[in-house]
């Protein structure tokens, strides 16, 4: 909040037009109660399924890009971005034979495909007030909001006090965590305001990159415990991925 204040006396934050205000509510709504449907899946399946299948989300964001927003791209933009989501599918997964209609894909499908629709949202509220200060603080606030709500539940709330000395003790690595994903959500309010939704998309799939060379960098420096699989052809496998995905960008942001 003292942030939030400081950025209102030096003019970068304002009062946004309404319209503005409601898409950061719905996003704040989005952000927080798709969890529901991520940690649920979570339960019954493996975490390399969930992720893999979680970018099934992008198809919703192509089509609604075009339906609301009118973001025509050509046709080898769009391949680009069927080669990223492919290719990140093929990444999460450990094996194809993991992929089942099964409650969990359910699950993730409807987790993911609301989640995309808040990117929409995201660049609705852009194209009317360009300003990425205004959708930071006001999506996290109402996001905040709805999270605070589940107080409201008496149930919530017992699980909530009695969980609460565990996270306690985690507290600097929480707020860290805090702090990164704030800095994340303004990279990614001021890119959207920037590009089309497909192409800041594209760009975001470069994520398990450089999770694995962060991961690699912080087990190095600081022994902080990285799993990850060494096998030859796993390696590989990310290796082709990877480039894959490389090249899918550079389709996306018209670069071929």
């Amino acid at each position: 909040m003292l942030v939030a204040s400081s950025l209102f006396l030096t003019g970068m934050a304002t009062i946004p037009p309404w319209r503005v205000l409601v898409a950061c509510m719905i996003w704040g709504a989005i952000d927080t109660f798709t969890l529901f449907f991520t940690y649920a899946a979570y339960k019954k399946t493996d975490t390399s399924v969930t992720n893999g299948l979680g970018r099934l989300g992008m198809v919703v964001s192509a089509v609604l890009s075009v339906v609301v927003l009118g973001e025509i791209l050509n046709i080898t933009q769009y391949m680009g971005y069927t080669l990223i989501m492919i290719t990140s599918i093929i990444l999460g997964t450990n094996s194809f034979k993991d992929l089942k209609i099964n409650p969990a894909f359910w699950l993730i499908l409807i987790g993911s495909s609301i989640r995309a629709c808040s990117v929409i949202v995201s660049k609705y509220a852009l194209n009317i007030d360009l300003n990425w200060v205004n959708m930071t603080i006001y999506t996290n606030l109402f996001a905040s909001l709805a999270g605070f709500s589940l107080f409201l539940l008496p149930n919530n709330r017992r699980e909530i006090r009695a969980a609460f000395p565990e996270y306690l003790k985690s507290f600097k690595i929480l707020l860290l965590d805090e702090i990164v994903c704030l800095a994340g959500h303004v990279c990614y309010f001021y890119s959207l305001g920037r590009m089309t939704v497909l192409a800041q998309g594209a760009v975001t799939s470069s994520g398990p990159i450089f999770t694995l060379l962060i991961g690699l960098v912080l087990q190095r420096i600081f022994h902080v415990p990285f799993n990850e699989q060494s096998r030859t052809g796993y390696v590989i496998k990310k290796m082709i991925c990877f480039t894959l995905i490389g090249v899918g960008i550079m389709m996306t942001l018209g670069a071929f």
